[in-house]
């Protein structure tokens, strides 16, 4: 476990920006297909391909299979199949773009990409989603009996599928967000081992009733397989729930309120007690939960005091109220007519954060 700082321009007042120009953003088609595959030369990079071709195909495969022999539920996996090798194709482009951009984002401001964020939320939705699918169809079982038996092939499909997903959550599984208290950097392969997670169950409870031969049962046996997928669908929706809040509420920019301002405020204050700041800016400050905040600050200081020991003293000020902080530092010029950068640093606060 690392503690994560980004530390770059010192010294050149000129904000030259090397690091975002990517030719042709045209979101075409090849384009999201090779930038996606850029992710082949990390670790979980490699995973998430392999699982895509392996969700891709078994999608084909149960379309077909289920279509030629008139088989819904087989059909209905299939499509399952197939947006979750989506969602875990979106998750490949967030990996791709948070490796190809390791400094923070303009944009953003505070240390992790855009792209990550938008794609896990837009995971955590599809999630949610399929999850309310699950859970119809579940009922649906309930209320209409046991269905009809599905072929021997696509249960040697299924196990593999099964064993395959045990796999890559068993390795992905470092991401899911135990203690509320990581960056959403992280959030995009946590959404996906929460997927992978909620697939493995829900697909070994259907293998075992079957291998058991539950549908065949008398009354209340043949309930248990989609009782306890529906309750496991349940419990699956709300482990989503706080990436969807956390994420969302970075996408909406959501200004600080209550007690966390409150806070904010009053170390604020502190800061611009320290000697030689002479101005605090703090227009870019969201909160991530209900008492996290991530954000960027801007400093105006004296000629002639020392950046670096400012900077310290501000993080040592706002360590325990802003989870990641990105400082700039300028120093006033011909009397505050001429700002000239100076410093800029930027450091997650007391979070383990894992390093990719």
């Amino acid at each position: 476990m690392t503690e994560h700082k980004h530390d770059h321009g010192h010294g050149h007042g000129h904000g030259h920006d090397h690091h975002h120009h990517h030719h042709g953003d045209a979101l075409s088609f090849t384009w999201t297909f090779t930038y996606a595959a850029k992710a082949w030369n990390h670790p979980e990079g490699k995973l998430l391909i392999t699982f895509v071709c392996v969700l891709i195909g078994s999608c084909i495969f149960e379309i077909a299979s289920g279509t030629f022999n008139s088989d819904s539920r087989l059909v209905s996996d299939g499509f399952r199949s197939g947006f979750h090798g989506l969602s875990v194709y979106a998750g490949l482009i967030g990996l791709a773009y948070g490796l190809n951009h390791d400094k923070p984002d303009k944009k953003c401001t505070f240390g992790y990409d855009r792209t990550q964020i938008v794609v896990a939320f837009g995971n955590a939705i599809f999630g949610f989603f399929i999850g309310i699918f699950e859970l119809l169809e579940s009922m649906h079982e309930l209320a209409n009996g046991p269905r009809a038996h599905t072929g021997t092939d696509s249960l040697f499909l299924l196990f593999f599928k099964v064993i395959f997903e045990a796999f890559i959550y068993v390795n992905i599984r470092k991401f899911m967000d135990n203690n509320g208290n990581r960056p959403p950097i992280y959030d995009n392969l946590g959404v996906i081992a929460i997927q992978c997670f909620s697939a493995f169950v829900s697909e070994s409870l259907y293998l075992i009733s079957t291998f058991l031969n539950l549908e065949e049962a008398i009354f209340p046996f043949y309930c248990i397989e989609p009782l306890l997928n529906s309750l496991w669908t349940i419990s699956t929706i709300f482990m989503l729930k706080p990436y969807l809040f956390r994420n969302g509420n970075i996408l909406l920019l959501k200004s600080p309120l209550g007690k966390a301002k409150d806070l904010l405020v009053k170390k604020e204050r502190e800061v611009s007690l320290i000697e030689g700041v002479q101005s605090i800016k703090s227009e870019k400050v969201w909160m991530l939960t209900a008492n996290s905040l991530v954000g960027a600050i801007k400093l105006s200081i004296h000629e002639g005091s020392d950046p670096s020991v400012i900077i310290q003293k501000t993080h040592e000020i706002l360590s325990g109220v802003i989870e990641h902080l990105n400082i700039e530092v300028f120093i006033d010029k011909d009397n505050g007519k001429n700002k000239e950068k100076v410093l800029e640093k930027s450091q997650h606060n007391n979070i383990e954060v894992v390093a990719l």
